[in-house]
């Protein structure tokens, strides 16, 4: 009989190291022997020892945001592994702001767009909206001017009203009203996310109708006490200027431009005698430098975090005279005296002093440069200005010494918040938070005496003082009840009531006859006559109550539905509040037992939500009601000024909230691997009962037209963002992304039918008119048809009074054969038809090299600027070079007409002739760094340093012959809707080089 041994698992010793797929190691990961409860977990530098027993061992290597990796021990006594990350894990958890709250990002059923702070490093921008644009589908940012400190224009899926559609922006919870984005240092900014739809939107009611940007500021975190200091140091220059006519060309076309009139030329010597040119373009412009530095200490324990930061900023502009100079201080401050408490502040405030030149409206510096005399000097022999001898034009330099250096802008943000939280049970959070939203500011208008020229003089000095201030507070109480029953059915509960007020107080002070024009004798009590004093105060209320909820069933069915109900001062007392309801579905399709698990899709989640928001923007403070005109009439003899008052403005106390109703469906997407992720969606928002003035005859007596709910158009289009990210190895990242979004924009009603606004008022008359069955503000006029040749093409052509060989021919579209008013069409649209941007980067070691893209396509400019550089109708202005071929006989252009002073055949009006396509393609920031490795700097007790190389508008793709495509609205809020797309020789936006660094420690 034979015995036989049984082999018994031998217990065996495992080390090894896990690290990431860059190389460094991770601490905290667990290492499990399967199907067992034996497992250890990693130490700081990566490393781990564990035993382990059995026929065929496996090691499960698990870590948050990484993908698990199983591995058979075998034979084998060190196992190293490589973790790689979790990229839809990663994606799917990271935290989204949906207002009074936060979601999962694969909760979320509405359509948000979520950004990093991290994209706008190394970008020298004044606000953070200059380095978000072109980086996320459906949101456009146009920079209207390239000004020191200005603000871009922001649109969310178009325009929401032909009133205001600049969207609400709520800065840790607080919303501005008062303050701009200017008050938040982007060094300070850790998320950006944009509420696109209703269905994320509602929640903020009547304040979010043209969409909400929610931005988060970088806070402390335990256990990581921190010293960051930064610096970028930045130069400016215009991307192009314009070719104007040197002085003896100048003489030689304006001559013509007389002859042809039949009038005497004003200049005294042929046109060789004029051989000196200046340039004024060259005079008015220059290098703008940029400084800016930011230092920041952050921290915390297990019971408190805090960040208290600072930075200054030094802008010149790129036009003398402009410039912007800024201080910031911030701090967050969390404090969790127990477990289920929290108290927390956050504080921001700002300082600035701007000074600015006219450049969107009458007395436009730039077009002055364009049409100055090259003939005269920027200044005479003795060192005074010099004047223009021939035009109405004022010299620009003159205009910059004694005007806009002497117009200080001085502006003092506050903005703040405290707030409590309790949490009585599990999943039950008590908030209440106040805020408040500060802005104060300091104009100081001196006019010095000056002679310069006889249309620009002022023997008097004169001082203008003004001082406004905005206060808005908001005071938010929520509960929100997060609970779960049977582990399927998670909810969301969260309702609240909140209450705001904006107050503002202007007053002024003006009077004449400083005794000079010495700094110190800039003030009010130094001047001696026409004392002049006033002010005014308005004040709104808005009280809301609001609730929502958030449910999912198993991470596969999704339901948000919100509800808001607001309450405004701004409406009679029958229509005080307005109900805002919506609700969103979603469905994650990979998560359902019946799709077989793909490498190719490995992740859908289809949504769809409908939702109404209210808009009250457009409203003055008291539309509803009654005005009343305060004159002085003279009576009385010997005739003294008397008080009196008559009608202003009808009242409406039938006022109802504009109404925004949109509709969004799409899905998101995971493809190969999660390498791949995007979004696509159909969006169209309704704006419906627009608030618009209506026209009465003046007859009626009253001088303001009253507000009524008449008005309605819609926007629709298409989003599509994808998105790609991959390790090549261990030193080696590369990421790509994509986006367009397309722009439909229509207006339904404008009340009676026939009603239409024109708008758009520029030197030849009113450019745009908004019309049932087109877009907001289109271009409207003549067509341009090419230029008459000879007496018979004139003769052959509908009768065009003042027409004659080498002017423009206008089609006759009415075929009426008269070219007149009714021969007007629409000839496009301000609004592009899609917007798009694209971006790559990619990381070696500590080497890092990012670009982004973006672009507009579909949209008219209106050249205005033209209308002083082409010279046919405005004698004695310069031209630009191309007038050279302009039409002199039969042949020798049919685009340019000919130079004639009196303009008989009106070629300067409203036309195709002054359009151009609007659509670019521009690098917007291409940028290069290096970050130190981390083994290096440890030895120096530093935690990270890097430094990096930019620039801005590197390249533009355009026919556009102006300064730049780049046009928005002409104004900020409700009037600037009205005006867009016309070019009046703007600010234009500069090419811009940078360096800089950062140090923690």
């Amino acid at each position: 009989m034979r015995s036989y041994a049984q082999t018994q698992p031998i217990d065996r010793t495992i080390t090894g190291t896990v690290i990431d797929d860059k190389g460094l190691p991770l601490p905290g990961v667990s290492v499990l022997l399967k199907g067992t409860p034996t497992g250890v977990a990693t130490g700081t530098d990566g490393s781990y020892t564990i035993k382990v027993a059995g026929n065929a061992p496996v090691l499960v290597f698990s870590f948050i945001g990484y993908t698990n990796k199983e591995i058979t021990v075998g034979d084998q006594s060190t196992i190293n592994v490589t973790l790689v990350v979790d990229l839809r894990a990663q994606s799917l958890n990271e935290v989204v702001v949906v207002g009074y709250g936060t979601q999962k990002k694969g909760d979320v059923t509405g359509a948000i767009s979520s950004v990093n702070g991290d994209v706008l490093k190394d970008q020298p921008e004044v606000n953070f909206l200059g380095g978000l644009e072109g980086k996320t589908a459906g949101v456009q940012i146009t920079q209207n001017s390239g000004a020191p400190g200005s603000t871009p224009q922001v649109r969310i899926r178009g325009l929401t009203s032909i009133n205001n559609s600049d969207p609400l922006y709520v800065v840790d919870g607080i919303p501005l009203q008062s303050n701009d984005v200017n008050i938040i240092d982007p060094e300070n900014i850790a998320s950006i996310d944009i509420l696109k739809d209703a269905s994320a939107q509602a929640i903020y009611g009547s304040r979010g109708a043209a969409g909400v940007i929610l931005i988060q500021t970088k806070k402390g975190s335990k256990n990581n006490n921190t010293i960051t200091f930064s610096t970028t140091q930045a130069v400016s220059n215009v991307r192009k200027t314009l070719d104007m006519l040197d002085a003896s060309d100048y003489v030689k076309l304006n001559d013509e431009a007389y002859t042809n009139a039949g009038q005497p030329t004003p200049f005294a010597n042929p046109p060789s005698f004029y051989t000196n040119t200046t340039d004024w373009q060259k005079a008015l412009f220059r290098s703008g430098l940029m400084q800016n530095y930011n230092v920041a200490v952050s921290g915390g324990s297990d019971n408190i975090s805090y960040r208290v930061s600072g930075g200054y900023l030094s802008q010149d502009g790129t036009i003398r005279g402009s410039d912007y100079n800024r201080i910031n201080l911030s701090d967050n401050l969390i404090f969790k005296p127990k477990s289920n408490v929290e108290l927390g502040e956050s504080l921001a405030f700002n300082k600035s002093l701007t000074h600015s030149v006219e450049t969107d409206s009458g007395g436009n510096i730039i077009n002055d440069a364009f049409a100055e005399d090259p003939t005269i000097p920027v200044k005479n022999p003795n060192g005074s200005y010099s004047a223009t001898k021939y035009s109405d034009i004022v010299n620009p330099l003159a205009k910059i010494n004694y005007l806009y250096d002497n117009e200080p802008y001085n502006q003092y943000g506050l903005l703040g918040n405290i707030y409590m939280q309790y949490k009585p049970i599990k999943g039950l959070t008590l908030k209440t938070s106040y805020s408040a939203d500060i802005k104060f500011t300091d104009t100081k208008d001196f006019a010095p005496t000056y002679d310069v020229a006889p249309n620009f003089n002022n023997p008097v000095a004169s001082l203008t003082e003004k001082k406004d201030q905005a206060i808005n507070w908001t005071w938010d109480n929520t509960a929100t009840y997060d609970f779960t029953i049977h582990n399927d059915h998670h909810f969301d509960v969260l309702a609240g009531v909140s209450e705001e007020r904006f107050t503002y107080n202007y007053i002024y002070g003006f009077d004449q006859g400083q005794p000079g024009n010495e700094a110190y004798l800039q003030y009010l009590d130094a001047g001696t006559a026409n004392q002049q004093t006033g002010g005014t105060q308005e004040e709104w209320d808005l009280l809301s109550y609001m609730a929502r909820l958030n449910y999912n069933f198993q991470g596969k069915y999704f339901l948000t539905a919100t509800i808001r109900r607001d309450g405004s001062s701004k409406f009679g007392n029958d229509n005080e509040f307005g109900n805002f309801p919506s609700a969103s579905v979603g469905w994650v399709v990979t998560n359902e037992s019946f799709l077989p698990k793909s490498e190719v899709l490995s992740y859908l989640k289809i949504r769809g939500g409908y939702g109404v928001v209210g808009n009250q923007a457009p409203l003055g403070y008291y539309s509803y009601s009654a005005s009343i005109n305060n004159n002085y009439y003279a009576i009385g003899s010997p005739a003294s000024a008397a008080l009196a008052a008559d009608p202003g403005g009808l009242p409406n106390p039938y006022l109802q909230w504009e109404e925004t109703k949109s509709f969004n469906a799409g899905f998101d997407y995971h493809l190969f691997n999660d390498h791949i992720t995007g979004s696509f969606d159909y969006y169209k928002k309704t704006a419906d009962k627009m608030l618009l003035s209506i026209n009465i005859p003046s007859e009626s007596g009253f001088t303001t037209s009253p507000v009524e709910n008449v008005g309605s158009m819609y926007n629709k289009g298409l989003e599509f963002e994808a998105n790609y990210k991959t390790t090549i190895n261990r030193d080696i990242n590369f990421n790509a992304g994509f986006h367009i979004t397309t722009i439909s924009n229509m207006v339904t009603s404008l009340g009676a039918p026939g009603e239409q606004i024109y708008s758009g008022n520029i030197k030849p008359g009113e450019t745009e008119l908004t019309e049932v069955g087109h877009p907001v503000a289109s271009f409207y006029g003549y067509v341009a048809d090419g230029i008459f040749q000879t007496p018979a093409d004139v003769a052959n052509h509908a009768k065009q009074p003042g027409a004659a060989p080498g002017d423009i021919r206008f089609k006759d579209l009415n075929g009426d054969g008269v070219i007149d008013q009714n021969d007007q069409t629409f000839l496009g649209s301000p609004i592009p038809k899609f917007t798009y941007g694209f971006n790559f980067g990619a990381t070696y070691k500590g080497f890092d090299i990012n670009a982004y893209f973006d672009g507009v396509y579909g949209n008219k400019i209106l050249a205005a600027y033209e209308y002083y550089t082409d010279g046919f109708f405005i004698s004695n202005y310069n031209m630009q070079e191309s007038e050279l071929g302009r039409w002199t006989g039969p042949g020798t252009s049919n685009t340019l007409p000919r130079l004639i002073a009196s303009d008989p055949n009106d070629n300067s009006r409203i036309s195709s002739f002054y359009l151009q396509s609007g659509s670019y393609l521009r690098l917007r920031n291409l940028s290069i760094g290096y970050t130190l490795p981390k083994n290096v700097l440890t030895r120096a007790g530093i935690k990270t340093f890097r430094v990096f190389i930019s620039a801005e508008n590197l390249l533009t793709f355009t026919k556009y012959t102006g300064y730049d495509p780049e046009i928005g609205q002409q104004y900020s809020g409700a009037g600037g809707t009205l005006d867009m797309g016309i070019d009046n020789g703007n600010y234009a936006q500069s090419r811009t080089f940078s360096a800089g660094a950062s140090l923690s420690f």
